[in-house]
């Protein structure tokens, strides 16, 4: 549940990106955008909200293969509503398909 301004959002994405080893798999849950209007919880400004189409274009752009893409619902104790988060579950491509992908 990282929230950052987009720039920063961005930047430590990648980041994280990077750091996942060829073959490993990535994984982002946080408070969706839809969650602001919609749902219960998470920060009140709507830039630090994820959204699963930002998520899934990064790591697209940094060599992952997206195994599961979605907004969930979750339940918050004593909330009204549920709350509505991104989830994100991503591998990264392993090193021989990268390498044979460059030839």
């Amino acid at each position: 549940y990282l929230q950052l301004p987009p720039a920063e959002r961005a930047s430590v994405l990648e980041r994280a990106a990077a750091a996942v080893r060829p073959g490993g798999l990535f994984l982002l849950v946080g408070h969706d955008l839809r969650n602001h209007v919609e749902g219960h919880g998470g920060p009140s400004n709507p830039d630090l909200l994820w959204t699963v189409g930002e998520v899934e274009e990064s790591l697209t752009s940094f060599g992952f293969t997206i195994e599961r893409a979605e907004q969930v619902l979750r339940e918050v104790e004593g909330a009204p509503r549920l709350a509505i988060d991104t989830l994100v579950r991503a591998r990264r491509q392993p090193e021989s398909a990268v390498a044979g992908s460059a030839g």
